[in-house]
């Protein structure tokens, strides 16, 4: 397999931030180290500065797994808008509608 690109794996660590944003639709999602790894990766790609800030990665994290639905998608959703706005990146509708189908098609 060759070397992935910087700009390569940074859509692949929204990608799955996607993913898993899709999935907290239908109930909290487990925090893995996948995720951990994602989110850690993504933040050191901020372009606000270092230390970069946390507070968009850290609010995804403490959020997949909230109880209460409504709260559990608009917490997520504005930390991924977020996240995406700190790596410099502009969220496709269309991509996250994709993600969005699949996690409802299981």
């Amino acid at each position: 397999m060759p070397p992935l690109s910087e700009e390569r794996l940074l859509t692949i660590a929204l990608d799955a931030l996607e993913e898993v944003a899709a999935s907290a639709h239908d109930g909290p999602v487990k925090r893995t180290w996948a995720l951990r790894l994602v989110l850690a990766f993504l933040a050191s790609q901020s372009r606000h500065g270092r230390p970069p800030p946390r507070l968009p990665f850290d609010h995804f994290w403490q959020n997949v797994v909230h109880h209460r639905e409504q709260d559990r998608w608009a917490n997520v959703n504005a930390a991924l808008n977020a996240i995406y706005v700190a790596v410099g990146r502009r969220r496709d509708v269309q991509r996250t509608s994709l993600f969005e189908r699949r996690a409802r098609s299981g």
